[in-house]
């Protein structure tokens, strides 16, 4: 009696040891799955919006010239750049910091006001530049720019498909609708078509491209470095801002 007793106890310890070895196998498989469905919220997040980093052009002021290029900055500025600028451009998405510098030094600070001038030499570069002006009738050109820099960061330009590009514009709380019937009516083409003019013109050979204007966009000039014309490539940040400082001591 007493040997099936301690049989019967080491078969019910036998049970409970199993039941919690169980028990930490379900909690082990629920941990990963949270683990993997967080991670894959991340990506889906990353890619599909929440990239723009919130209040970064806020209480900056922003226009459009007469042939619908987006503005940022003061009006009043003594110096205009321009960017010359493909969101397909993988040189474009590298100097995209340098941009993001010059806004944060020059143009908040009233300095230099920016206008932004869309190409199209790359694959599937034409819709996202139809995104970001569409954008641009709600205001928020320059957020819509972040995230398809974004995009091509993570997907490169194939990320610039309709599923993606509407992501972008609900993430930016855009009126959807408004925004779907902008992007398919192809509104803008003549804006891109000047924008394409105007790179001829100048005889800019490659984006990006800046070039700077003190009579708001009339003439305008390359860069320069040691009498160097920089007319691809976009210029380092300290030459930039030394001929910004010289415009404003009246050497240029």
């Amino acid at each position: 009696m007493a040997k099936s007793q301690a049989q019967f106890e080491a078969a019910q310890k036998r049970a409970q040891a199993a039941q919690r070895q169980q028990m930490i196998s379900i909690l082990v498989v629920a941990g990963a799955a949270i683990l993997v469905f967080g991670v894959l919220i991340f990506f889906i997040n990353r890619t599909a919006g929440g990239t723009v980093t919130r209040g970064k052009y806020d209480g900056l002021s922003r226009t459009t010239t007469s042939d619908g290029y987006p503005i940022i900055g003061d009006p009043a500025a003594k110096i205009l750049i321009a960017e010359f600028s493909d969101f397909g451009c993988p040189y474009c998405l590298q100097y995209k910091a340098t941009i993001d510098d010059l806004i944060t030094r020059q143009v908040r600070t009233g300095n230099a006001a920016l206008v932004f001038i869309p190409q199209n030499f790359h694959d599937h570069s034409e819709d996202a530049t139809r995104a970001a002006l569409c954008a641009e009738k709600q205001g928020k050109f320059w957020e819509m720019h972040d995230e398809l820099f974004a995009i091509q960061s993570t997907l490169g330009t194939f990320g610039f498909n309709a599923t993606n590009l509407r992501a972008k514009a609900q993430a930016l709380n855009l009126d959807t609708n408004a925004w779907l019937n902008c992007f398919a009516s192809q509104q803008d083409k003549l804006t891109t078509d000047r924008a394409y003019a105007l790179f001829g013109k100048v005889k800019a050979e490659g984006t990006p491209t800046l070039m700077w204007s003190k009579d708001g966009g009339e003439t305008w000039y390359f860069f320069s470095n040691g009498g160097q014309l920089l007319t691809s490539g976009g210029p380092p940040a300290e030459i930039v801002y030394q001929t910004i400082a010289d415009v404003y001591s009246g050497k240029l």
